[in-house]
């Protein structure tokens, strides 16, 4: 993946405007034709990961992220987190 792919896609995900029409005006406003198809590509490939989002409500009343420790208040914020960490795993560098 090109570093501007995987910036736009960075960048993208950290917005969290998952909506069809966010993503359109994203596209438009942020990205050349040319390299539209191959955002696109990898955006499917992140909605796939954040359908698979592994946030799971503990019995304290926490929310946690896989077998992760039950630290999150509400589930928007553990999904907010999850959001964040694919971002940085596919940002230049990420891991």
């Amino acid at each position: 993946m090109s570093v501007k792919a995987r910036k736009l896609l960075s960048d993208f995900i950290k917005a969290a405007d998952w909506t069809w029409y966010g993503f359109v005006q994203y596209l438009n406003d942020h990205v050349a034709v040319a390299d539209r198809e191959e955002l696109v590509r990898l955006l499917q490939e992140q909605l796939e990961e954040v359908n698979d989002m592994p946030v799971r409500k503990c019995s304290n009343g926490k929310y946690r992220i896989g077998s992760g420790k039950c630290m999150y208040e509400t589930r928007v914020a553990a999904e907010r987190a999850y959001r964040a960490y694919l971002a940085k795993k596919h940002s230049k560098g990420g891991k």
